[in-house]
């Protein structure tokens, strides 16, 4: 079976074996916002971030994820993107940039609009219902992620 098939397999299935989790919903904090998303600080000694929420109407239509943001004179690399960041937003497309390592779990979940997703080549692991009840059918999978 081909890599891309079998990688598209195991996403459909962490996608429907999460979906129950959808119900729970919990508060979203996030500490500075710049251009359109929001970030939490992850590490202020490497000066990292993740991309995070405050709602579920934070982020709508396309979304073009920096890889570094500047916030009180000190720029900050993407590394991740939070625990449900876009969790039942009105997105329909999101790039990642090639600097995020890790998604959060059911960090896309619900998003019933989201029809496109571009993997970055640096991601590690696919969380567990990273995609639950989205309209994406396929993707491509980095060959190293787990």
């Amino acid at each position: 079976m081909p890599v891309l098939m079998k990688k598209t397999r195991k996403i459909a299935f962490l996608s429907l074996a999460a979906a129950a989790a959808l119900t729970v919903m919990p508060a979203r904090a996030y500490d500075f916002a710049g251009g359109g998303v929001f970030f939490n600080i992850t590490n202020t000694g490497t000066h990292e971030v993740a991309v995070a929420s405050p709602d579920t109407t934070a982020y709508s239509g396309v979304m073009i994820l920096p890889s570094m943001v500047n916030y009180n004179g000190c720029n900050y690399a993407v590394t991740s993107i939070a625990t449900k960041a876009f969790y039942r937003s009105n997105v329909t497309e999101v790039i990642i940039p090639n600097s995020v390592t890790e998604i959060g779990e059911l960090a896309f979940a619900g998003s019933a609009q989201l029809r496109s997703i571009t993997l970055p080549l640096a991601l590690r692991a696919i969380s567990r219902g990273m995609l639950a009840e989205t309209a994406i059918e396929g993707i491509a999978v980095p060959e190293q992620v787990d």
